[in-house]
């Protein structure tokens, strides 16, 4: 796990939206980040994850992302929560869901450019402006 100063590299990356980007500074007060490589593994979390209901985001330290790349994940997962995915999945298949809300949102935070989009990440041109449903 990598730090920056006394704070852990990802929970200093949480704080930056709360000065930048007040709404997603509204998310992610309401969210503990845990860094736990075992637990990713063993909960095949590559990048990361969040689980709305317990307001925590799983971040695999393994995948070595940098703090720009760590801006980005976050805001991720910040919006998969603020934009309701978990609740507006109504009985698609979670991970066909999953996917096409990860295009959505990956495709705002490169239009925001909010931080650097790590590589290997869902994104696609052509699906910009659409919603969740209609991907």
């Amino acid at each position: 796990m990598r730090s920056v100063g006394k704070k852990v590299a990802s929970k200093k990356a949480a704080d930056w939206f709360i000065n930048h980007f007040p709404l997603l500074g509204g998310l992610a007060s309401c969210f503990k980040i845990i860094e736990n490589q075992n637990f990713c593994w063993k909960n095949e979390i590559k990048i990361a994850a969040v689980d709305v209901t317990k307001a925590e985001i799983y971040v695999n330290p393994a995948a070595g992302l940098n703090f720009e790349e760590l801006k980005f994940v976050l805001a991720h997962e910040f919006l998969h929560a603020g934009l309701n995915h978990h609740e507006r999945r109504q009985g698609r298949n979670a991970f066909i869901w999953n996917v096409a809300c990860d295009f959505v949102i990956n495709s705002w935070l490169y239009e925001m450019n909010v931080g650097k989009m790590p590589q290997d990440i869902l994104f696609d041109e052509d699906l910009k402006n659409m919603s969740a449903e209609e991907i």
